[in-house]
């Protein structure tokens, strides 16, 4: 969370031709490089990012979790906003 935060901070642009660091700046850049995945840099794509994680419940989702939505856009899980489950805060 601290490495996705740290982008955040540095009001990293998003572009999908782009790269920081030797990541690619966009969705999936940006989880690789949350993810600290140094073999795939710069970056896995939404396609790809299976290849490293798994299914989970929503019961049994963390903070630092990827929500890969259809393989068209993936974001960083950081948290509920209350105890309803139904709200949550991503880091994109």
């Amino acid at each position: 969370m601290l490495r996705a935060q740290r982008w955040v901070d540095l009001h990293v642009p998003y572009s999908q031709q782009g790269s920081f660091e030797g990541w690619r700046t966009d969705c999936s850049g940006y989880v690789s490089m949350a993810w600290e995945l140094t073999f795939a840099k710069p970056g896995l794509t939404t396609y790809t990012m299976h290849t490293v994680a798994h299914n989970i419940n929503k019961d049994d989702l963390v903070n630092g979790d990827a929500l890969n939505c259809d393989s068209r856009h993936i974001v960083i899980f950081g948290g509920w906003t209350d105890g309803s489950r139904s709200h949550y805060v991503s880091f994109e």
